[in-house]
């Protein structure tokens, strides 16, 4: 008879705490770009641990990117079409 193997809790859960390059990876961001929005006043203030240690509740983080992060307009057509029509328009009147 086969025995199954135990799944881990740590296998399969996110830690409660994330360091900032964990926390980029949660949101699919790079690290450079977590290191900006850091500053940005709707982001969740890290926990510090100390001078050089601080992390981020995944849950936080989870709840900006689903409800305070600011959205992005979709456009049917990038702007640089958009003006060659217009500017179409303007040469055939």
């Amino acid at each position: 008879m086969k025995r199954k193997p135990k799944k881990t809790a740590a296998a399969t859960t996110t830690p409660a705490f994330l360091n900032e390059r964990e926390s980029a990876r949660l949101l699919g961001i790079s690290e450079r770009k977590m290191a900006q929005l850091r500053h940005e006043p709707w982001f969740p203030k890290g926990i510090e641990l100390g001078p050089r240690c601080t992390r981020w509740s995944a849950a936080e983080l989870a709840q900006v990117l689903t409800e305070l992060a600011p959205r992005v307009r979709v456009r049917s057509e990038p702007v640089s079409l958009l003006r060659a029509k217009v500017e179409r328009m303007k040469g055939v009147a």
